[in-house]
């Protein structure tokens, strides 16, 4: 084993956390134009051509990452991506409708200004259009709220399962 200490430090105190922005593109676009270092775990490139943007407000959204172990040795990260969308309209309701069922590739921008790529790596992706496991919207709840100074918008969940954690980008 490599790791020999994991020190905090008083600026890690104060990190920040939290999802800013999406970059989402479907996964046969976006795995052409990506490359992958495994050893690093850096990812290089962009998502590809057509590239759908979702803004959450703020201090709603966020990723969490569950990583499991095998005695087998095969590990595997389940990822979820959840954020609110307030003030939907049904513009904005067509253009989600589009990415549910869709394989996806995505771009997490975090208020700490790391970039992270979910739903592509090259460990559980048979060529650069095609993965058992990509990232999926794989819940859409929309809510009016009841009384009038309630907010109207809509929760997205976005989830991914992979053998690599995160690759930054």
């Amino acid at each position: 084993m490599a790791i020999t200490a994991i020190p905090v430090n008083n600026a890690d105190h104060f990190a920040r956390g939290g999802v800013k922005k999406l970059d989402i593109a479907s996964y046969t676009d976006g795995g052409q134009n990506i490359t992958y270092t495994t050893g690093t775990n850096v990812a290089a490139g962009t998502l590809g051509t057509t590239i759908v943007s979702v803004e959450f407000e703020k201090e709603s959204a966020n990723m969490s990452i569950s990583s499991t172990s095998e005695l087998t040795g095969m590990a595997t990260n389940a990822i979820t991506i959840e954020g609110y969308i307030p003030d939907i309209t049904n513009d904005k309701l067509e253009s989600l409708q589009e990415l549910l069922d869709a394989p996806l590739v995505i771009k997490v921008y975090s208020w700490d200004g790391v970039n992270y790529l979910v739903g592509w790596e090259e460990s559980s992706s048979f060529s650069a259009s095609h993965t058992e496991f990509p990232a999926v919207l794989s819940s859409l709840e929309i809510s009016t709220g009841s009384a009038l100074s309630d907010q109207n918008g809509c929760t997205l969940t976005f989830t991914c399962t992979q053998v690599h954690l995160p690759a930054t980008i």
